[in-house]
């Protein structure tokens, strides 16, 4: 169920890309915060509409169709291997590149994989939450988690105010600290599992 959000002027409005776990726990964030969700796009259509029906005023993207003219910050929320190809295709759509910011979610690249939007005119950065996330995760799950920014300065400004307004903690790296970045991630999210396991295992012996 979908909650009316008064939108500051100060948010720009949202485009999203990816209709996944991440993407629709942001997207449904990022409404909550007051920010305009104004459109949707994804692998399969009824990901999108699934999505754009929990937010008020969102529009399905189909393949070829340009983003709302008003849209100011573009979500990339794909898989790594999906970003090159996504970059190039949203490069290919008419629209006020040099006015808008381009992030994308994956913690192993960097920003350099939007170089396709950035030619175009926009800044990009990448947009690391650090956290799993669950199918249907809460919103609420970005509360007090940390969020590596990485890319461009106006890119990351805003990124920052993002970040604070999701309740998230933004943490800025620079394009070479990247691989330790995403390394130490890895480990805090899949050792920490593994550890507790063992605990598990160890206590249980007992």
């Amino acid at each position: 169920m979908s909650v009316p959000v008064l939108h500051d002027a100060r948010r720009p409005p949202v485009a999203l890309v990816g209709a996944g776990r991440l993407g629709s726990a942001l997207a449904r964030r990022l409404h909550a915060a007051g920010y305009p969700v104004a459109a949707v796009a994804s692998r399969t259509e009824a990901a999108a509409r699934a999505l754009a029906a929990l937010l008020p005023g969102a529009e399905v993207l189909r393949p070829g169709a340009a983003l709302p003219e008003a849209v100011r910050l573009v979500f990339c929320c794909v898989p790594d291997e999906a970003l090159p190809s996504v970059a190039r295709y949203l490069a290919s759509l008419e629209h006020p590149w040099a006015a808008t910011v381009v992030a994308h979610t994956s913690g192993a690249l960097t920003a350099g994989v939007l170089a396709p939007l950035v030619e175009r005119g926009a800044a990009a950065m990448s947009f690391h939450p650090v956290q799993a996330f669950p199918p249907s995760a809460d919103p609420s799950v970005f509360e007090g988690i940390v969020i590596g920014l990485e890319g461009a300065a106006r890119a990351v400004a805003l990124g920052r105010e993002v970040a604070r307004d999701l309740g998230a903690r933004p943490v800025e790296l620079a394009a070479t600290d990247k691989a330790r970045y995403h390394l130490a991630a890895s480990v805090a999210s899949n050792f920490f599992v593994t550890l507790m396991a063992l605990a598990g295992e160890v206590l249980g012996s007992i």
